[in-house]
């Protein structure tokens, strides 16, 4: 996977956040704007087979048309010979596993919270 000092587009990775399978996620700094983006980068050499690869761009595709407040916004990708490296926005360092837990402190979440998270997941 790439190091801190790569560059995608106009983004230049700052930390590494995690990773699976097939992919890291980095945060990146886009130097046109200043802003903070989140990169995944997918190694199309730890892919399973080409359909994986194909399944990747059905779901650039999916990406680039939704545009929900409670889904993260895909800014473009980028293809090269080993990866393809996806832009996306950084949603800081929280999940919502994080969310709830802090607002639940472990104990189960009250029903209208969960409908409401139900409700926006709907939503989106």
């Amino acid at each position: 996977s790439p190091d801190t000092t790569c560059t995608v587009g106009p983004c230049r990775f700052t930390a590494h956040v995690g990773g699976g399978g097939f992919s890291d996620v980095f945060v990146a700094t886009n130097c046109e704007v200043g802003s903070q983006e989140a990169i995944k980068v997918i190694d199309k050499e730890r892919m399973p087979s080409l359909e994986s690869v194909s399944d990747v761009w059905k779901e650039m595709k999916m990406l680039a048309k939704l545009d929900h407040p409670n889904i993260i916004g895909f800014y473009g990708a980028h293809h090269g010979p080993n990866h393809i490296f996806l832009r996306l926005e950084h949603a800081g360092s929280h999940n919502l596993c994080h969310k709830i837990v802090r607002k639940s402190g472990s104990k189960l979440l009250p029903v209208p919270l969960v409908q409401s998270y139900t409700m926006q997941l709907v939503d989106a």
